[in-house]
């Protein structure tokens, strides 16, 4: 049978290992972790903005691939795109640049 001091010893080894383990785990930070926001820019046009570990890496005020600086016609329409944009760049692909024709399979007016 164990002593209460050889309990003792054993229980503070473990919170040891746990306190350890937590910190350990807290301190790896995830990188090259990206976020969309969808925005509205001046004039009520609709863009958005995707961040890189939470710093700002692309702003995009108007449908991208087309002519012009026209706003997407609605935060729907700015989401589906910048979701493309999310998954290109976390494919590794950069710049991650929309085509026409993407943006016809998206359903995107421009």
């Amino acid at each position: 049978m164990m002593s209460s001091k050889s309990i003792s010893r054993w229980l503070l080894a473990g919170i040891v290992m746990i306190i350890l383990y937590s910190g350990f785990r807290a301190s790896r930070k995830k990188e090259n972790e990206f976020t969309v926001a969808v925005k509205s820019f001046e004039g009520d046009r609709k863009g958005y903005q995707v961040f890189k570990d939470g710093k700002l890496l692309i702003e995009q005020p108007g449908v991208p691939g087309v002519s012009g600086n026209t706003g997407f016609a609605s935060a729907e329409e700015a989401e589906k795109v910048a979701g493309l944009v999310l998954h290109k760049l976390e494919a590794g692909v950069f710049p991650p640049t929309v085509s026409p024709s993407e943006l016809d399979s998206l359903g995107i007016t421009y």
